[in-house]
């Protein structure tokens, strides 16, 4: 089912740029910070932040494998508008273009991109 490769580059560049994010205090650190694998429903138990914090953790994966492959655009309509700290909010795109190369666009954008 799955192609086996032995691209440790690839595998190596995930690894950092995921502990890059984090570091950042986005992507896997918000879940973390929400209990990570010990939370627990209870008291303190915040069902809408922890479901906002496991989302995080998915697009800094998205962001560090985006970057492990090289890829020339990641298209997201997400600008974290409500999130708060987020590896889509401006201050976290600014940094992952300048640091990365990433460059960014909607669905739309690359739409016309591609019809243009």
């Amino acid at each position: 089912l799955f192609v086996q490769t032995n691209d440790h580059d690839r595998e190596q560049r995930q690894i950092d740029a995921s502990a890059r994010i984090e570091a950042r205090g986005v992507g896997k650190a918000a879940f973390d910070l929400a209990g990570g694998w010990n939370a627990q429903p209870g008291a303190s138990f915040n069902e809408k932040m922890f479901a906002k914090a496991c989302a995080e953790w998915a697009d800094g994966e998205l962001v560090a494998s985006h970057i492990a492959y090289q890829h020339d655009i990641l298209c997201t309509n997400d600008q974290a508008r409500a999130a708060g700290a987020s590896i889509f909010d401006s201050a976290n795109r600014a940094w992952l273009t300048a640091e990365f190369g990433v460059r960014f666009a909607t669905l739309d954008e690359i739409l016309k991109l591609l019809s243009g």
